[in-house]
């Protein structure tokens, strides 16, 4: 059987920036077919993790600021925000830390 003549419509919908799917959550979509139709819910979630970049070792001189996004970063099909913490980093003696 071949539907014809149908309708789907998202009531809320969030695209993803410059892409031709939705962002992660949750939407109402309504299907219409003749004189019927209903309302669901769908989620959206991604079950992807993020891909990081590879980064060997990162050299600074002494008492200079390290800018750990310049050296590390992800890229995923969602935004990605990595929160640093660094208070048990003592950049003020050399050392190698894994």
């Amino acid at each position: 059987m071949i539907l014809k003549d149908y309708s789907v419509s998202f009531t809320s919908y969030a695209p993803v920036n410059n892409k031709d799917y939705p962002a992660v959550g949750e939407y109402k979509i309504e299907f219409t077919y003749e004189d019927t139709s209903f309302t669901t819910k769908i989620h959206v979630v991604d079950t992807t993790k993020p891909k990081f970049n590879k980064c060997e070792s990162i050299e600074i001189m002494q008492g200079e600021s390290l800018e750990y996004k310049n050296y590390i970063t992800a890229t995923d099909l969602s935004s990605v925000k990595i929160i640093f913490n660094d208070e048990e980093v003592i950049l003020m003696k050399l050392e190698n830390i894994n």
